[in-house]
């Protein structure tokens, strides 16, 4: 039978000294236990929370080596992050705009690059979805365009290859195709790289959203029809949309939203 694990990270503020501030945000550990509790009803294994100062990125290293280990095919990985989305200089040459971008772990950036290491070890045929409410999130679980295709999409929408997903609302980017990563991954990302996410006072206004469309599991559309809901009340300056990446499957995008293969 298909098993389901959930890493659900939130943070509230950063710690001082790395950051410039603590950044403190109202919602993102909410957004993390709704998030679990979602996974819960989709019929997931007990969920694994990361909390502000839990969710360094030792521990959230931790907890990606051992999901890795445990998944086979036919097994799924829901990944959610809330909190505070980063960019930072880029130092080896493969962002065409200079910048990577990160999610702001408690102690440190989790840069692209890094995240991008990690889905090298998932086994062929895990499913992982990762949902980023953060700012500059488009491309935070790494945008592979430049150096697999020699050119870069930024928030394109529709491109020219044999990997193409083409939609007339603007919800999905082409696939990446990557013979490296084995997992079939879909990325729900809040807003594009060059725009900030909305806090919210009790979710963030991403999580509110797809919460309030997911409707406790009776959403029976596709990942890209919750997407266009979520998008069509997220405002002129926040648009969110989704990205899929690895070697196999282009079409995630078609599937129900969460539920376990």
């Amino acid at each position: 039978m298909a098993k389901g694990l959930s890493l659900n990270i939130g943070l509230n503020e950063l710690k001082k000294g790395f950051y410039e501030s603590r950044g403190a945000l109202p919602s993102p550990e909410n957004d993390a236990r709704a998030m679990a509790a979602l996974a819960l009803m989709e019929g997931y294994n007990a969920p694994m929370l990361l909390l502000t100062q839990n969710a360094t990125k030792h521990n959230l290293i931790e907890h990606l080596n051992f999901c890795a280990k445990e998944l086979e095919a036919g097994d799924t990985f829901l990944l959610s992050y809330s909190g505070h989305g980063g960019q930072v200089m880029d130092t080896n040459g493969d962002e065409t705009d200079g910048k990577d971008e990160t999610w702001c772990l408690f102690d440190e950036h989790l840069i692209d690059d890094e995240l991008y290491e990690h889905w090298k070890a998932f086994k062929k045929g895990v499913k992982i979805i990762i949902v980023s409410s953060s700012c500059h999130s488009r491309t935070a679980i790494k945008d592979l365009d430049e150096f697999i295709l020699g050119k870069n999409s930024g928030d394109a929408i529709a491109c020219k290859s044999a990997y193409e997903l083409t939609t007339k609302k603007n919800i999905v980017s082409k696939h990446e195709f990557d013979p490296l990563i084995n997992a079939d991954i879909i990325h729900l990302s809040a807003c594009g790289d060059k725009q900030f996410a909305s806090a919210g006072k009790h979710f963030t206004h991403f999580t509110d959203l797809l919460l309030k469309h997911w409707d406790y599991g009776r959403f029976k559309g596709s990942y890209e029809e919750l997407v266009s809901k979520i998008q069509k009340e997220s405002g002129y300056c926040q648009k969110p949309g989704i990205r899929t990446l690895g070697a196999n499957t282009p079409y995630l995008h078609t599937r129900i939203p969460f539920k376990l293969n």
